[in-house]
């Protein structure tokens, strides 16, 4: 079935009849109009019609059967060179209108998952746009498909019987009648053929045009059958018998082809060389049964670390090797191990017991570590033996060509994206001191990663690591909801501290942003003049569209500041523009203040233009009595540094709120005295 048809049109003299949109002349003959041919078009069976001199009704039998002969001898040859069901699709309905003398055909086949009829093939073609609604007809659309199940035989819908699926199919196709024709093959049901008309008459309903339809059906059938078969030889001589994973024959080839187009993409392609830990043991004690179960369902886990994209096949044995033709970063591989490494951990139930078991995995990049399968292939079996030699149960990466400090960051990248679904990422404050009051007007939220081998490590340790990885994002909007509601539980206690913010550029260009901003301040009823953002000098020279990215945020209510001002040289016009709160003079500049009466020309400036822009100064880095008395006497607002305090722990905090200004260090020398 396709798109919109034309009705045929009949002349009064009874003479020349034009039929649908093939632009054919025919001739009137007694009951029957027998459609001349266009050139390289089928004769159509038309409905009777009186008129003048006609050719005797069997010759228009005997020309019928001929056309129909041929289409069906045609379909054979065709069908006997497919091997797809796709293929069998396509052919079938191209030889419908020849048989059927009409000119919509379409092809349905029946996915017993899904419970509906899915087009695979029509004529004329695409004439539905790809409109899905119209490519599914569901079990329940066909009041007639139980029927024809049961038993197969052809039927015809008439478009003011039909049910408003169908309906729909055939009001796009400008459709009167089709007539269907069940594909059954050995019992089990494949699909419908279908012929679309547009006439009003009812040739349709010719018994002689069913039967060849259903002819066409059972030709087809077979062609489905053996294509079916075909499928399933194909898959087994790629297809691992245990697991039904690829096999190594299939893997190659997909490699294969992944690195052929890896110098267009710029991307990475990564293999990983998986081998379970003491299975033998399992095998041998347990039975080979218990060991095929296990190898299944460790293969089923493996397989659920993949993407779609990704490919796990099986090597024989206990081993399995995974293709990433697609990442980002080399430490993604990294990523993908760690996930394998944790889905075995969890206990197997095997004959009646749980079965603990574990993996090492040997990882490879391309380029870097080779530009063909067997190279890479070799490689990662290599770094498998190193992760054995270990003890087992880790992720080694190849290292001939990494030196130890690339590898390092590698397994870095690869932990990190774990970091937060294990709770090793933390939160601290350091106090924003008003150098009028010298108390605590608020605080930066900064975050730590409290890594399980390395200790606490900074953030300029692991967010350059987020920032390339794309993990900054979720980095971000982690710290974001923990910073936002502890200040609300400061502002509910009576403390209200404003609390100031990272945001990072790629985060700062989402435009969801301010919808997530929203829903924390309404979630934690926080007033938004108690929350400032961060941007970084740099994005304010380099993003000329920062003012309209940052204006919803603004209508939020919620402050903005510029973070490491001076680093940049933020153009002051922007600034403007941007309606920017604060500025925050980077830590740099002010460790060159060495002196209450130091020449500091840089700070000097960067002050002169917060005045001149009306905008309030934050001081980083504050860690000498010399640099907090410069500050307050050149009019510097607010200083943070460790002068003050470190980071610290939200009870930290509170104390620090509740006790006495700071006014001096721990030798106590007083920022207010001489």
């Amino acid at each position: 079935m396709g798109g919109p048809g034309h009705g045929s049109t009949v002349s009064a003299g009874g003479c020349i009849l034009t039929a649908g949109r093939l632009g054919q002349k025919v001739r009137v003959v007694g009951r029957m109009v027998i459609g001349g041919p266009a050139k390289g078009d089928q004769g159509a069976l038309l409905p009777e019609t009186r008129g003048g001199e006609c050719e005797p009704v069997v010759e228009a039998h005997a020309r019928r059967d001929r056309v129909t002969a041929e289409a069906l001898l045609s379909l054979a040859n065709a069908l006997a060179e497919v091997q797809t069901r796709g293929d069998v699709a396509r052919r079938l309905a191209a030889a419908v209108p020849g048989v059927a003398a009409c000119e919509h055909a379409g092809v349905w086949l029946w996915d017993p998952d899904a419970e509906c009829l899915c087009l695979a093939a029509q004529l004329p073609e695409d004439e539905r746009g790809g409109d899905l609604a119209c490519q599914l007809l569901f079990a329940s659309d066909l009041v007639e498909l139980p029927e024809l199940v049961r038993e197969p035989r052809p039927f015809v819908v008439c478009l003011d019987r039909a049910g408003p699926a169908v309906r729909k199919v055939m009001e796009m196709s400008g459709l009167r009648r089709c007539a269907f024709a069940p594909i059954v093959a050995r019992g089990v049901f494949i699909g419908v053929v279908a012929a679309g008309f547009d006439d009003r008459d009812g040739a349709v309903n010719d018994t002689g045009l069913l039967t060849r339809i259903r002819g066409l059906a059972d030709q087809a059938a077979t062609a489905f059958d053996n294509a079916d078969l075909l499928e399933r030889l194909r898959h087994q001589a790629f297809h691992d018998g245990l697991t039904g994973l690829p096999n190594r024959a299939l893997l190659e080839e997909r490699a294969h082809q992944a690195l052929l187009s890896l110098p267009r993409s710029g991307r990475h392609l990564s293999l990983l060389f998986v081998d379970l830990d003491r299975f033998k043991n399992v095998n041998d004690t347990l039975s080979r049964r218990v060991g095929d179960d296990l190898i299944r369902e460790a293969g089923a886990r493996l397989a659920g670390c993949l993407r779609a994209s990704d490919t796990l096949a099986r090597f024989g044995g206990d081993e399995f090797v995974a293709l990433l033709p697609d990442t980002d970063h080399p430490g993604d591989a990294y990523l993908v191990g760690e996930r394998m490494l944790a889905a075995l951990k969890h206990p197997f139930v095997l004959a009646g017991r749980a079965v603990f078991i574990s993996c090492s995995v040997g990882i490879v990049t391309a380029p870097d570590h080779g530009r063909d399968f067997a190279t890479l292939l070799r490689q990662a079996e290599g770094a498998l033996h190193r992760a054995k030699q270990a003890g087992g149960s880790i992720c080694a990466v190849h290292a001939d060509t990494a030196s130890p400090a690339q590898e390092d960051r590698l397994e870095l990248e690869g932990q990190l994206h774990l970091a937060l679904e294990r709770g090793e990422l933390r939160v601290l404050y350091q106090p924003q001191i008003d150098l009028n009051t010298m108390r605590m007007a608020g605080v930066e939220a900064l975050v730590r990663w409290d890594h399980p081998v390395r200790g606490r490590l900074s953030p300029d340790d692991f967010i350059p690591l987020a920032e390339e990885s794309g993990l900054i994002g979720e980095i971000d909007a982690w710290v974001r909801s923990r910073a936002l509601e502890q200040a609300a539980r400061w502002a509910d206690a009576g403390t209200p501290l404003r609390m100031a913010v990272n945001v990072s550029t790629r985060v700062l260009r989402d435009p969801l942003l301010s919808e997530q901003l929203a829903d924390l301040l309404q979630r934690h009823h926080l007033s938004p003049d108690l929350v400032e953002l961060e941007v970084t000098d740099r994005v304010v020279m380099d993003d000329a569209q920062l003012a309209s990215a940052l204006e919803p945020i603004r209508r939020l209510g919620v402050r903005l500041a510029v973070d490491d001002f001076g680093t940049g040289t933020s153009a002051l016009g922007r600034l403007q523009r941007c309606s920017i709160d604060a500025l925050k003079i980077d830590c740099s500049f002010v460790e060159q203040i060495e002196s209450e009466s130091a020449d500091a020309p840089v700070v000097d400036a960067l002050l002169l233009i917060a005045r001149s822009l009306g905008q309030y100064v934050v001081a980083e880095g504050v860690e000498t009595v010399a640099q907090g008395r410069f500050l307050r006497s050149h009019g510097c607002h607010f200083a943070q540094g460790f002068f003050f305090s470190p980071p610290v722990e939200p009870d930290e905090i509170e104390e620090l709120v509740g006790g006495d200004p700071l006014p001096t260090t721990r030798d106590g020398k007083a920022l207010t005295g001489s």
